[in-house]
């Protein structure tokens, strides 16, 4: 009995280990402090161009798919939106971010003048030649979900 958990008591051991490996292997650490030194200005500066209804600000940093998608006029559309339902936009607080489908999602929890449930913004960025752009953008809230 003794000699089959002394013998046992490694193989356990190693079972977990081997079991664990894969997982942490498969995801891959974010240096956090380095994707909020450029993720952190280009959201404020997404953000802060709604408000001041800037679209050259608004889509300085975005992908040719991005300013594609969101033209001038879909920019109309959006700050129109967005201010009527949930005003202006004031401050942002960092939640997280993870890696999704060769992008680096950022989740940040925004304020805005109308919305006291805050609005969830969600900044997708890739690298692009060494450059960090804006791959995709969206805001939730109660009330923008609201028809």
């Amino acid at each position: 009995m003794i000699r089959k958990i002394i013998f046992g008591f490694p193989v356990s051991i190693l079972l977990l280990v081997l079991t664990l490996a894969p997982a942490c292997a498969s995801t891959p650490k974010i240096d956090e402090a380095a994707v909020r030194a450029y993720a952190d200005p280009m959201t404020e500066n997404v953000l802060q161009a709604i408000g001041q209804n800037d679209y050259a600000k608004f889509s300085q940093d975005f992908n040719q798919q991005m300013k594609d998608t969101l033209t001038q006029t879909a920019f109309t559309q959006l700050t129109t939106l967005v201010q009527s339902k949930v005003g202006n936009y004031q401050s942002k607080q960092f939640v997280k971010t993870q890696l999704q489908n060769g992008f680096t999602v950022v989740i940040y929890n925004a304020t805005f003048s109308n919305e006291p449930s805050g609005v969830t913004v969600t900044i997708s960025f890739q690298t692009v030649n060494g450059n960090n752009i804006v791959g995709g953008f969206y805001l939730n809230s109660p009330k923008l979900a609201a028809k």
